[in-house]
């Protein structure tokens, strides 16, 4: 038996390597993508036991909660968050941090009080801080090499470093007020002692982490939406929906599964195909022997077990793509946590990821091959002989066959090898198909990263964004000054009101910041009566223009409508006229403590909270989208392979099942050329055929795919459909067929007349 497997791949050397090499290049996707969320989930259950929040809250601290405490902030938190406690079945914790900014604001520091009773910190090494030391985070740690027992210098105090970090409620950082994306280059998430802490000047508005004290799941979740709706929280964000905590790696992992499905979905149906195919052809090249094996008693599945071998070599190259997959999970699980402070934890060999990637696909493509082989040697032993087949030809060849003459003798031969194999025409049709998926998906991925930064920037004219700490007086004209109010959006049909900034514009240079409607028309914000919002924001919540919502800032409900929107894809921005702010209420006066200018404004501690420069902005749109373009060039890549590799086979398997038809024509005078054009040339058209079906399917398959991502994100993913992208890859399509086609041409050279003495 051994023998008859070894010659099985012998015989069909081309179509066993074609098959190794899908198989093995479908596995290795699979276990790099299934590995990588394994490892983040891994890592979010290490950090999780430090007792993680299951909601953040801001509450609303009124006039009267002051009045009642003595006009002292502190106790007016504490007594209010007693009150919650009590009504919602809570515990709480305070979660104030301090802002630190180096000379210049070249690097920033979030700093925390390091004892917390929940969210407790994941030490990667060392211990929790004394006096006189500090924890930083583990990702600011790796980049500059910072050990325990170094020497850390924050605003000219000296801390030892008595560890590193993870600090689960800062999964996906956030260390600047302003919302840049984390950058461990620059930023730090740092942690004191209780005593260290207090002297550094904290938030007064500080965060609350929450746990549910007790309760199901499914009622602390209609908890969570009580609370949401409670007037007494600014705002309530459950963890699963807090991108510092677990939407963003939520969407990354929604993500891989759906690359991880689509590869292995396509990968996997070519790769069975392919076996059906190689079977089909061996049994129809070898039937008389195997009509001689049945007329000496051998039964059907006598003669089918040989290709029972074919588990071996599916198994084999499973077993080498999920190791080599395995080996590379590390490296990919740290490209796509660099915007994270996830820990990497590497875990062993996973037997049960090798059973269902490598052993139950390997085992059910062979039963799969050997019930085809049973199906097509289930004729009688004289019909396998004589090579006598009992099906009539189509309707379709009869009609050709009678309107074939000696003029068009040629093109009737090749529209009958056209569709006379109905399995090697949809296989050549898949081939384009699979290769103008996988390109288009890598290009549109890829194209769909060139356009985000470009959206994002898009009307965004200004060097610096500047916040102050307290109200403008004297302003210039050459900038654009705005009065920035945080508040709570509330819809009338949603379950929880989200948290956005407002910016009411007043006067100055309005070229510095251009929104623009659904017509690419420039929105004049001073002339709309109500709200501007983003399509993202949207989109998010079903909002239309004349919607009416209501603006919640510091407990002062406002109703307003949506006035306009503009085509930009990001952020939790919403924009107002001073105007409209005065007379709904909204802003008392002429007020600004922001301003967009077209200078780089140097950060002043005394005057400044925070100032965002153009530039920065690109560079952290730039490093969002990092791991979408190196996930469409590994796509790329294995597509270029995979495709190239189906078209080959699928030629190869043409110049097989036709080597007597152009022998034939060889015999009565025929060129290699006409005999090339003949059976070879037609299913050009069939591969481009299959590219032209793929159009569809990728941009539904991308839309899918951006909007789950978009769902968890500040962001619109956007996926258009894109003509000389779409042309590109039809000429790339293009290009590699006819490559293929002229290279597998001289084969047909190699085709005489002996071809038919031997049979």
């Amino acid at each position: 038996m051994v023998n008859r497997w070894l010659s099985l791949y012998k015989n069909n050397k081309v179509n066993s390597i074609g098959i190794f090499i899908i198989v093995l290049l479908t596995i290795l996707l699979g276990t790099v993508f299934l590995e990588t969320n394994q490892a983040m989930e891994r890592s979010m259950a290490l950090v999780s036991q430090g007792e993680t929040q299951d909601f953040s809250y801001l509450l609303n601290i009124t006039a009267d909660d002051l009045a009642a405490a003595g006009y002292d902030y502190p106790t007016a938190l504490a007594n209010k968050n007693e009150v919650i406690a009590e009504n919602y079945q809570i515990v709480w914790e305070e979660r104030p941090f301090a802002m630190v900014r180096t000379a210049g604001g070249k690097e920033i520091f979030r700093i925390y009080q390091a004892e917390r009773t929940m969210d407790r910190l994941y030490l990667t090494a060392g211990t929790l801080p004394a006096v006189g030391e500090m924890v930083v985070d583990e990702q600011y740690a790796k980049r500059h090499g910072l050990e325990v027992g170094d020497v850390f210098t924050v605003s000219g105090i000296d801390y030892t470093l008595s560890g590193r970090a993870v600090f689960p409620d800062q999964l996906y950082p956030l260390v600047d007020n302003t919302g840049l994306q984390y950058d461990p280059g620059s930023q730090a998430i740092l942690a004191l002692c209780e005593e260290d802490f207090a002297q550094w000047e904290t938030a007064v508005n500080s965060p609350m982490a929450g746990r549910f004290s007790g309760g199901t799941a499914e009622e602390n979740a209609k908890m969570l939406e009580r609370m949401q709706e409670d007037e007494n929280f600014f705002y309530v964000t459950g963890a699963q929906d807090n991108m510092q905590i677990g939407a963003a790696i939520t969407s990354q992992q929604n993500m891989n599964l759906i690359i991880m499905g689509f590869s292995m979905g396509i990968l996997g149906g070519i790769a069975l195909l392919l076996v059906i195919i190689t079977i089909t052809q061996q049994i129809k090249t070898e039937q008389h022997n195997l009509g001689v094996l049945k007329a000496m008693g051998y039964t059907n599945i006598q003669i089918s077990a040989k290709y029972l071998g074919y588990f071996f070599l599916i198994l084999a190259a499973a077993v080498i793509g999920y190791l080599v997959g395995h080996l590379l999970t590390g490296s990919f699980y740290g490209l796509q946590v660099a915007r994270f402070n996830l820990p990497f934890i590497k875990g062993p060999i996973n037997y049960g990821n090798l059973l269902v990637m490598g052993v139950i696909p390997a085992a059910a493509i062979t039963l799969l091959a050997f019930l085809t082989s049973i199906m097509k040697v289930r004729r009688p032993a004289l019909h396998l002989i004589k090579d006598i087949n009992i099906k009539k030809n189509g309707i379709t060849v009869r009609r050709r066959n009678k309107k074939i003459t000696d003029r068009n003798y040629l093109a009737g031969i090749r529209k009958i090898i056209l569709f006379s194999n109905l399995l090697l025409f949809v296989f050549i049709l898949f081939g384009g198909f699979a290769l103008g998926v996988q390109i288009q998906f890598a290009y549109t991925t890829y194209n769909m990263t060139a356009n985000i930064s470009q959206s994002v920037m898009e009307g965004i004219n200004y060097q610096s964004d500047v916040r102050f700490i307290d109200a403008v007086e004297d302003r210039s004209a050459d900038n654009y000054y705005f009065y920035d109010r945080a508040g709570k959006l509330e819809l009338a049909d949603a379950k929880e009101s989200k948290l956005y900034n407002l910016l009411i514009m007043g006067s100055g240079d309005r070229s510095l910041l251009q929104l623009y409607d659904s017509q690419g028309a420039i929105i004049d914000i001073n002339e709309e009566d109500g709200l501007v919002i983003n399509r993202h924001i949207a989109l998010q919540n079903g909002l239309a223009i004349g919607d009416l919502v209501n603006f919640d800032s510091g407990g002062q409900v406002t109703g307003v409508p949506i006035s306009n929107i503009s085509q930009s894809v990001y952020g939790t921005t919403i924009y107002m006229g001073q105007r409209a702010a005065i007379e709904r209420g909204i802003l008392d006066a002429e007020e600004y403590n922001g301003m967009y200018s077209g200078e780089a404004v140097e950060f002043d501690a005394n005057e400044h909270l925070a100032i965002v420069q153009a530039d920065n902005l690109r560079e952290s749109l730039d490093q969002s989208v990092g791991m979408f373009r190196v996930t469409s060039i590994i796509l790329f890549m294995c597509g270029l392979v995979i495709g190239t590799t189906i078209i080959l086979l699928s030629i190869f398997g043409v110049i097989a099942n036709y080597r007597k038809y152009i022998a034939v024509m060889k015999i009565y005078g025929y060129s290699d050329r006409e005999c090339s054009y003949a059976a070879i040339d037609g299913f050009r058209l069939v591969s481009m055929v299959g590219f032209l079906i793929s159009i569809p399917y990728t941009f539904l398959l991308a839309t899918i795919m951006f909007n789950i991502i978009s769902a968890g994100s500040d962001m619109i993913y956007p996926v258009e459909f894109n003509i000389p992208s779409t042309l590109v890859c039809f000429g790339l399509t293009m290009i590699i067929t006819e490559i293929l086609i002229r290279a597998t041409k001289r084969k047909i050279t190699g085709i005489s007349f002996r071809e038919i003495m031997e049979h």
